[in-house]
C-alpha cells in the first residue's frame, strides 16, 4: 500500500521470552517444593524405585548407579 506509514514497535525476541518463562517456571516449582504446595507425602507409590524418599529431590536407585540399564538387577 503506497503512501501508509506503519509505526514500528520493536517486538521482543524469542530467545528472550523463552528464558523469561523458563525462569519463572523454575521459581515457581522451587517455590512448589519448598513451601510444600504440593501437599503432603501419603505414601502413594511406595513400592516403585520412583518412591519419595527423604530429601527434598531425590533420584531412583537405578538412576544413581548408572552402571546397568533401567530394571536390571
Amino acid at each position: 500500500m503506497a503512501g501508509v506509514e506503519r509505526e514500528f514497535r520493536p517486538r521482543p525476541s524469542v530467545l528472550v521470552v523463552t528464558a523469561v518463562v523458563s525462569v519463572l517456571s523454575l521459581v515457581l516449582f522451587a517455590m512448589a517444593l519448598g513451601l510444600g504446595w504440593f501437599g503432603p507425602d501419603v505414601g502413594a507409590g511406595a513400592n516403585f524405585c520412583e518412591a519419595a524418599r527423604s530429601g527434598l529431590v531425590v533420584l531412583p536407585r537405578d538412576v544413581r548407579n548408572g552402571s546397568r540399564p533401567v530394571g536390571v538387577t
